[in-house]
């Protein structure tokens, strides 16, 4: 995901047809399930987060991590982020908005 501007989602995709390009979604057509961000050098390791269910080797430890330093999530409660809960379009709206708001903060 690039960017969230003006109801849209700005994407970058890697696997479209053999190519990569941008690509841009509307947020009410229901097209988006999820997303992830990868790691990228220089990245700085994740900070501890308070949720029990998200073990150190899970393969989303560092992606949950940095969506709660981000401000992006703050789990399911005080000590679990669920990660076998599907995430309602609600909660991932609220995610892009928070994302999209501290983008323009930076």
């Amino acid at each position: 995901m690039e960017k969230v501007e003006n109801g849209k989602v700005f994407t970058i995709e890697g696997n479209s047809n053999n190519m990569v390009r941008r690509r841009s979604y509307a947020l009410t057509d229901g097209s988006i399930l999820g997303y992830g961000r990868p790691a990228y050098d220089g990245d700085s390791k994740p900070a501890a987060i308070p949720f029990v269910d998200v073990p150190d080797d899970a393969w989303y430890h560092d992606a949950v991590c940095w969506a709660y330093e981000k401000g992006l999530t703050v789990g399911t409660d005080f000590t679990h982020f669920s990660p076998q809960k599907a995430c309602s379009r609600a909660e991932l709206v609220q995610m892009l908005y928070r994302l999209d708001a501290g983008n323009r903060a930076n």
